[in-house]
């Protein structure tokens, strides 16, 4: 046997006899025991509710060319407005009632329970409103009626 061989002999059997024990022998490993640790909660985030400030900017269904108006005013009346040049842009309806728009130039208005409101919500005066499938019927201070047709689709 070459030198290498019994050096590797030897060495195997130093590694067998040192790592072999007697069965009945066994040894305490200490474990470690972590150590505590404190989890703190995390704050609470509170986040502020949405708030819409739309109300300070121009209304973005309102053409930009429209006439000026009082804005603090609550209603318009019907001798301010210009209803000559209106047109059925639509009829709408649900299960109570129907509603309409009424384009001009410049400018719409909305139909509602027999209510002419403007683009700001604001209700004209002197003015009742018929909405029926195929027109819109505006009454005019009890005076004039003003029927307006709806668009064929």
């Amino acid at each position: 046997m070459n030198i290498r061989a019994k050096l590797f002999l030897i060495m195997f059997f130093i590694v067998i006899m040192a790592g072999c024990t007697r069965r009945d022998e066994t040894r305490d490993i200490p474990r470690r025991r972590p150590a505590s640790v404190e989890i703190e909660e995390p704050e609470e985030i509170k986040i502020p509710a949405y708030t819409y400030g739309g109300s300070v900017y121009r209304n973005p269904f309102s053409p930009a060319a429209a006439r000026p108006r009082d804005e603090d005013a609550d209603e318009l009346f019907a001798r301010d407005l210009n209803l000559a040049g209106l047109r059925v842009s639509g009829i709408m309806s649900d299960r109570k009632s129907k509603y309409a728009i009424l384009s001009g130039p410049g400018e719409y208005y909305i139909v509602r329970q027999g209510r002419l409101l403007d683009e700001d919500d604001r209700m004209v005066s002197g003015v009742a409103a018929i909405v029926s499938e195929d027109k819109v019927t505006l009454i005019i201070e009890d005076e004039m009626t003003i029927s307006l047709p709806a668009p064929r689709w």
